[in-house]
């Protein structure tokens, strides 16, 4: 196995049609690995990015070796049989790692074919400890089962690795009706509550829900991002999760724009009129039948209506009609999700530092302590 490293937009787009043919047959990457979602998000962080991408021998040498042979003139290129993106930062003199897509991402995880994990994977894993830079990597959000592995062929003596509590991510596995749902999943005060809820606003005058096409695409994306912003109450001068405002936008908006060109977005905008009442997006991976919440945003003006409850029915109605089997409804143990019938499950993440630097790390509280103890003993003495 060859580990290469992919750090320019152009060749990361070289690989979409590679990278969409693994991440089709790899049945544990998740929405956020794939080629549609990073495309965005590589396009739109201020963060420097790389992609490690697993190259296989075999081809290579198979051809070369027809060519000897006499049998072949042309030798094929080394063929990619997994990928994993991380991005990078400074704090301080520290160079630390995090999965691609963090924070904004609710699952990461690998990209692999599937029988060729028990060699890419460690590939990967041994690559990282030899032959990257880096003082902390943060495997935040990791819903990959194959975590053990490259944990495993990562550890050394020079490496401490740290568990920390998972993260709730809860979902619900769909039954094959609307009604067997509605009627077996959520309970009957919700049920009364969401009719109700659902009379209601279906007597406003102005109601009206539209979806995401063609020709509409920027304007049903600027409409759920304000009403986002407004939910949070953020001004342009604002920080979240340790960016800009604009940054953030830019990121949510390339994301969301690049799944819908690959086709892979559902966004649906609940109205009052002119005035957006609730909206929504989610990744569609009909191949592995994962419906997957990316955003939910609503306006509260309207909250005697519930309308984050009643985007919420017009999206599962969709997923359960549509086939999908599984209702992602990201990080997040908020009450709506369980009384829409999700079940729990949990991330892991993990906490990863070169022993040199907790031993610097060491040096400095000490010094820093001895500091302060002289402090107080001229003080005591002055």
């Amino acid at each position: 196995m060859k580990v290469t490293i992919i750090d320019d937009i152009s060749r990361f787009r070289e690989l979409r049609e590679t990278w969409n043919d693994i991440h089709a047959k790899d049945p544990d990457a998740t929405v956020f690995d794939s080629w549609a979602w990073l495309h965005g998000w590589l396009e739109s962080t201020p963060r420097k990015w790389l992609v490690l991408g697993v190259q296989h021998h075999d081809s290579l040498q198979c051809a070369q070796a027809n060519h000897v042979h006499g049998v072949s003139t042309q030798i094929a290129s080394e063929p990619y049989v997994g990928f994993m993106a991380f991005s990078a930062r400074k704090h301080e003199s520290n160079t630390i790692l995090s999965m691609g897509g963090h924070p904004h991402v609710d699952h990461t995880g690998f990209v692999c074919l599937p029988e060729y994990v028990d060699q890419a994977i460690p590939a990967l894993a041994v690559f990282m400890r030899e032959q990257l830079q880096w003082d902390t990597l943060l495997l935040r959000h990791v819903y990959d089962p194959r975590l053990d592995l490259f944990l495993n062929h990562l550890s050394s003596k020079r490496i401490s690795i740290q568990e920390e509590k998972g993260t709730s991510c809860p979902y619900i596995p769909l039954p094959e009706t609307w009604d067997q749902y509605f009627n077996t999943y959520l309970g009957s005060s919700t049920r009364k509550g969401l009719r109700n809820d659902l009379n209601k606003i279906r007597r406003l005058e102005g109601f009206h829900v539209t979806e995401i096409q063609n020709g509409d695409a920027e304007s049903h994306i600027d409409t759920l991002l304000k009403l986002w912003q407004a939910r949070w109450g953020l001004e342009s001068d604002d920080l979240y999760m340790g960016f800009r405002l604009e940054e953030v936008l830019n990121i949510k908006r390339s994301f969301l724009r690049s799944c819908f060109e690959e086709n892979r977005l559902w966004l649906k905008i609940l109205w009052d009129g002119k005035t957006p009442i609730a909206g929504g997006a989610a990744f569609l991976d009909a191949r592995k039948t994962n419906f997957c919440i990316l955003k939910l945003a609503v306006n509260y003006q309207y909250a005697q209506y519930s309308p984050g409850n009643i985007w919420c029915l017009y999206a599962i109605q969709y997923a359960i009609e549509e086939g999908y089997t599984i209702c992602d409804f990201g990080k997040g143990t908020e009450k709506y999700k369980f009384s829409l019938g999700c079940e729990e499950r949990f991330n892991r993440n993990v906490v990863i530092r070169r022993i040199g630097l907790i031993r610097r790390l060491r040096s400095r509280l000490q010094i820093e302590a001895r500091i302060e103890s002289a402090k107080r003993f001229l003080n005591m003495v002055s």
